[in-house]
Formats: C-alpha cells, sequence, structure tokens
C-alpha cells in the first residue's frame, strides 16, 4: 500500500487493524505528520511488514491505544513510533515490539519514544536512532535482548548534558 499527500491514516472509535506480509509506504511531505494514529480504544498490528513514513510511523495516543509490531522492519522519520504527552487525553497507551527492526531518519529525531503513562515492550529488537534511539519520559519500560544504537546526528549534540532537557527529543544525545 503507497499513500501519497497528506494523509494520516486514523485507527479509532475501538478498531482494530492487522497488517500482514507487505509494504507500506506513506509519502507525505511533511515529517510532523503520522502514518498511522492509533486513538483511545484501537489498535494497530504489523506481522511481516515493511513500513516506511516521512513523519512518524505509528503514533499511539489515548488510553488503550495499542501498537503492536512483530517481524517487522519501521523506518519512519522523526520516530518509528511515538507518543505525545501534550495533554492527559494521549495517556495509557500500550506499545509491543518484538523480533523487529526500527529507526528513525530524520536529524535530531528518536527511533521510540514513550512520554505519556503506558507500558513499552521491547523484545528481540534492534533499534536505530539518528538523536536518541529510544526515549523513556514516562510509563514503564521493558526492553530484552534488543540492540539499540544512536548515530548522535544533531546539531546540539552536547546541550543537554549540564542544562535542563526540553520537550520531545530535546534531552541529551544517546542510545
Amino acid at each position: 500500500m503507497t499513500v501519497t499527500g497528506n494523509k494520516t491514516s486514523y485507527i479509532s472509535g475501538g478498531a482494530s487493524v492487522t497488517f500482514t506480509n507487505g509494504t507500506l509506504n506513506y509519502q507525505m511531505p511533511e515529517s510532523s505528520q503520522s502514518g498511522f494514529l492509533v486513538e483511545a480504544d484501537s489498535s494497530i498490528s504489523l506481522q511481516s511488514v515493511h513500513m516506511t513514513c516521512k513523519g512518524t510511523a505509528l503514533y499511539a495516543k489515548g488510553s488503550a491505544a495499542a501498537v503492536n509490531v512483530y517481524d517487522s522492519v519501521i523506518e519512519g522519520g522523526a520516530y518509528a513510533v511515538g507518543t505525545n504527552a501534550e495533554k492527559s487525553d494521549n495517556y495509557y497507551v500500550a506499545i509491543t515490539l518484538q523480533n523487529s527492526t526500527l529507526s528513525n531518519n530524520i536529524e535530531g529525531g528518536c527511533a521510540v519514544m514513550i512520554n505519556v503513562p503506558g507500558t513499552l515492550n521491547v523484545e528481540n529488537c534492534e533499534i536505530h536512532g539518528t538523536r536518541q534511539g529510544v526515549i523513556v519520559r514516562s510509563g514503564d519500560a521493558q526492553i530484552r535482548n534488543s540492540e539499540i544504537t544512536c548515530s548522535g546526528n544533531a546539531e546540539d549534540n552536547g546541550e543537554y548534558l549540564t542544562g535542563n532537557w526540553g520537550s520531545g527529543t530535546s534531552v541529551p544525545v544517546g542510545a
């Protein structure tokens, strides 16, 4: 499936969507957009899928929003998988990543971020980020048998080592 233009695919209203054995290619012009935005009480599961996206590939937002990735490759722009702590309506997500490779390709981005109350479970994954590989600013995370790397591509590599952290990925560069 190829999606072009300014289109985000919303999964909401308790919907559950599964993609198996395929390719998802989001060719949006803006890196601030999402490929899939999974809202409260809804879920997406990717099984043996290769997904590319110039924005956030998979964005979990809201109570019981679930993102499940198994045996897949997810290449995001700003984030492969992300959340947003802007408001409490975005909280209490569940993210499961297993036997997959996740990366982001925009300088100053992060491959996987959870910054809201919720859960992040990672097992047997390779995670490659530019500014950060994984950020856990809130919630509960378990990362097992996985490799996390960071290229260190950010203009302000040392800015947050001794100063106050900012929002989003405005924290020290590192895996």
